[in-house]
């Protein structure tokens, strides 16, 4: 009889041992980065950065430092991203909307004279690999702006607030990530440019977007 009460008393103790020992699973925490430069790629100090999560509203925030870089920790989840430039220095805010931050990520902005926006970023093929020489145009509201992806797959035009259309066409250029020749229209869906914004384009996304290959790679992989 004692031997069962001891076992019961040592079961006992062994369940609320491990109750008490429930460590809470924590988010994984990822590194936010990026720089804040004007048009010709000079740094801006002191702009404002704002993280805020879609799901809780909470807004994380830093400023950029003197070569305008910044960097900050987050947990993973969407978020909207904003910059406000320093009081007085004449540029406009710049904002990305619903970015998905699973891993480490760089966001770079640039910011033009108030009254304008910037469109920038990269264009990427399936396989991740930046594609240079596609010229982009985009068309709309009065006004338009056309850009070339440099060896980064880099580009980034200005233009006046308001709602546009993208297109473009590539050649085979450096990158063996590249059809031969092709076409890109976003005539379905209207880009609303009301600030400043960063867009990194990829296949995928132009497959939503109506992705015309004149000559078709045969595989569509993912980044």
């Amino acid at each position: 009889m004692k031997f069962k009460l001891f076992g019961l008393f040592f079961l006992i103790l062994t369940i609320l041992f491990g109750l008490f020992n429930i460590k809470p699973t924590l988010a994984a925490s990822y590194t936010l980065s990026g720089k804040v430069t004007d048009s010709s790629g000079t740094g801006i100090s002191n702009s404002t950065i704002n993280v805020v999560d879609t799901t809780t509203n909470i807004d994380v925030n830093t400023t950029s430092d003197s070569l305008g870089n910044y960097s900050l920790s987050i947990d993973g989840g969407t978020y909207n991203v904003q910059v406000t430039p320093p009081s007085g220095s004449n540029f406009g805010p710049a904002v990305t909307q619903n970015r998905i931050i699973s891993s480490d990520s760089v966001i770079n902005f640039i910011l033009v004279s108030s009254g304008t926006v910037s469109l920038s970023g990269h264009v990427y093929g399936p396989q991740g690999d930046p594609l240079q020489g596609i010229i982009l145009s985009i068309g709309g509201n009065g006004s338009g702006a056309t850009a070339t992806t440099d060896n980064t797959g880099a580009y980034s035009m200005q233009v006046l607030p308001g709602s546009y259309t993208i297109s473009g066409n590539c050649e085979r250029g450096n990158s063996n990530d590249m059809p031969d020749a092709c076409q890109i229209s976003s005539s379905y869906n209207a880009l609303s440019l009301t600030q400043s914004t960063p867009y990194e384009i990829n296949i995928e996304s132009f497959l939503s977007w109506i992705f015309n290959l004149m000559q078709a790679y045969g595989r569509i992989n993912e980044n």
